[in-house]
């Protein structure tokens, strides 16, 4: 009798100890897909608002360029373009969008700020140039008014009787970029970058509250784990490339990785879209990231 309830007792231990492991491995497996399910919400969740972000940036340039190209028609009515009556007119538009000042750039290479004050640029602001360029938005510069401040500025042609007689322009201060923008940055427990695509200048930099350059990050922790995972998109149109079904980067010859790096490509009806993770780009050294190498088939 005894050895019979000794049986059902180590019967009764071994399924309470099965079920505690089931019921453990359960509770780890629900934790894990809970923080799945919330670590991929939130990515869903930033991704929408940086989206947002883009367009509203994209929204805030265009609107910036239609009110410069309507005080450039004002400009050229004038025959000078120092006039004090001009001037009185332009400083009543002193802020206009993210923007802070605007100026205007001679064929001299003098600039006319719109405090009235003239300042000589040559050998750092070519008027030839910028003029050769239409309306178009500088690369990240440092101001010429005598601050240490970086600025972008977004420039549209004045034009007389067919001709660019200066090129008015819209200061952005990048030092209150942050205040200008603060109703299109969204998430105020999130670092928010701003980097130009041509040079890797920060433009904005929330989390540090400073200027730099994508590939010399030091201590930028959140920019290098942002690079982890960012990604550029190369969209190539099938009037170009009619078929692709793979890219790649060439490994150099010196690469110690001996092997070209794949890229997906995608079909987006008109177009394909190639993603190079930003990461790939640090290793110019191994592979030739100057151009992208299609192929019609994986295969090949």
């Amino acid at each position: 009798m005894k050895k019979d309830i000794g049986i059902h007792w180590r019967k009764s231990l071994i399924f309470t100890v099965i079920l505690i492991l089931l019921m453990l491995t359960l509770s780890i497996s629900v934790v894990r897909w809970i923080n799945y399910i919330e670590e991929d919400f939130s990515f869903e969740q930033l991704h929408g608002e940086a989206a947002r972000a883009a367009r509203d940036v994209q929204l805030y340039a265009q609107s910036d360029r239609d009110q410069l190209e309507m005080l450039a028609v004002l400009v050229a009515a004038y025959d000078n373009p120092a006039s004090p009556e001009l001037w009185r007119l332009l400083s009543s538009y002193e802020t206009i969008g993210t923007m802070h000042d605007v100026a205007l750039l001679l064929p001299d290479n003098t600039i006319i700020t719109g405090s009235r004050q003239k300042i000589n640029v040559e050998g750092r602001i070519s008027f030839e140039e910028e003029a050769a360029r239409g309306a178009h938005i500088s690369n990240r510069e440092a101001s010429v008014t005598g601050t240490e401040d970086y600025v972008i500025r977004h420039y549209v042609p004045v034009i007389r009787n067919g001709k660019t007689t200066a090129m008015l322009y819209g200061v952005i201060r990048l030092n209150e970029l942050a205040q200008t923008m603060s109703g299109t940055l969204g998430r105020k427990d999130a670092a928010t970058y701003l980097i130009d695509g041509k040079t890797g200048d920060f433009l904005l930099d929330t989390w540090h509250k400073s200027t730099g350059n994508i590939w010399e990050l030091g201590e930028r922790e959140m920019a290098q784990m942002m690079l982890l995972f960012a990604k550029f998109r190369v969209m190539v149109g099938k009037n170009i490339i009619p078929h692709a079904e793979g890219a790649y980067f060439a490994a150099r010859d010196n690469s110690w990785y001996g092997e070209d790096y794949k890229l997906p490509v995608y079909d987006y009806g008109n177009c394909y879209c190639v993603e190079v993770p930003c990461s790939v780009l640090f290793e110019s050294e191994q592979y030739d990231v100057s151009h992208i190498v299609f192929v019609k088939n994986i295969g090949l």
